[in-house]
Parts: structure tokens; sequence; C-alpha cells
């Protein structure tokens, strides 16, 4: 899959794989045809959209947002040509992709314990262990997907509490949050955008990684 920073093409209607998710090669992953045939059932009076698969288009759609946001950060001027007007949109595409990412393990973690873990106790999260328990030892494959994920999951939501319920001591310009406060100097401007850039787009790798083998997990195992 591609990440480039071009424009996207118009590209075709795909209720799962929207455009932007289509420009990184996802059409042509088989997993959405699969998804298409459970989600979506042809009916003499039209389509007939089944849940709880349907869902997943939000999913995508948040997957997409990030997306969006990772080629834009990467869209805005870098090096000598970038400005303190650049700092703004910068941040804006930022906390987007930590949001949605964040948001992106919330939801699937609640539609795996609604179809998979229904008498599950507490809350339906990744970053609640009781629930990691019991989805592992009803459905072992899951211990996989739960390990490698594991940081990515907790990653966002620290990065999300940075953002959310940042003071002047702990704000995003803090070494260790995304994306820098507007420098004073030229050199410091040039090394801070590449920084925010590769944040961005590990955000979309990891971010895609996580859908696409929860996806997949799914398929295999909720009936």
């Amino acid at each position: 899959m591609h990440s480039s920073g071009a424009q996207p093409a118009q590209g075709r209607a795909s209720i799962f794989v929207p455009v932007e998710l289509q420009e990184r090669g996802f059409l042509e992953n088989p997993l959405f045809r699969e998804l298409h045939d459970r989600a979506i059932v042809r009916t003499g009076d039209g389509l007939r959209l089944i849940h709880p698969w349907i869902r997943w288009q939000d999913f995508s759609a948040q997957l997409d947002c990030i997306a969006y946001a990772d080629r834009s950060l990467r869209a805005l001027p870098s090096g000598r040509a970038m400005n303190p007007r650049h700092v703004t949109p910068g941040r804006l595409y930022t906390i987007s992709a930590v949001i949605l990412a964040h948001a992106l393990g919330t939801n699937i973690a609640a539609w795996l314990g609604e179809t998979l873990v229904p008498g599950a106790a507490g809350e339906r999260h990744f970053l609640n262990p009781g629930f990691c328990e019991e989805l592992a030892r009803l459905h072992p494959a899951a211990s996989e997907p739960l390990q490698q994920y594991a940081p990515f999951v907790r990653d966002m939501e620290h990065h999300r509490g940075l953002w959310m319920h940042a003071t002047p001591d702990d704000a995003p310009g803090r070494p260790e949050a995304p994306l820098e406060k507007p420098p004073e100097e030229t050199e410091d401007m040039v090394r801070s955008r590449p920084a925010a850039g590769a944040f961005t787009a590990e955000v979309f790798r990891q971010a895609s990684g996580f859908y696409l083998d929860w996806l997949g997990f799914s398929l295999r195992h909720v009936k």
C-alpha cells in the first residue's frame, strides 16, 4: 500500500473503502469483498444492510480520515518554506489522527465485545485487562493481535491525554508530544516538520494494521 502525499483521484464508490484508502491500495485487499458480502445482501426490494457487519463502514471512515490527516500534514511546506501559519493546520491534522485512532480502537473493542464476548463484565476496551483476557480465553487467536497492538493502544491513549488535558507544563510543545510548539528559529522549523509528518505516517501505519488484522480476525471468528 502506498502512502503518497499527492491528491487522490476521484475514486470508485465503495461503502467500506473510501477514497483516501483506495489511494493506498485497500480496494485490492480481498477482506473487503468478504466484508461486503456479509454486510450487504441484495433482495427483491433492493439492498439489505446486515448488522453487525455494516458497522465496519464507520470504522473504515475513521481510518480514512486518519489517512487524510496524514496526507494533508505531509503536504504542508517543509524545511525553510515552513512558517508559523503552518503550525495550526499541522496541529489540527496531528490531533485529528490521534483522536480518530483512539476512537477506532475503542469502537472495534466494543464491536468485538458485543459479538464475541457478550457477557464480559466491565468496560469493553483494549485497555481493560479483564476484557482482553476474556476475549483471548474464548478465542485464543485473539492473543496475537492483542499483544501486537497493545503498545499502539497505549500510545494513542497517552497522546490523546496530552492534547485533551494539556496544561502549560504538559502541552503539546513538550518533546514527547507529537508536534512541537511554533519554533522561533529557522533551524528548529527545519527539524520539526519532518518529525510531525513521520508521526502521522506511523499513526496511519499502525491504525491500518490494527484495523485489517482485527477485521480478518472477525471474519474468521464471528458467524
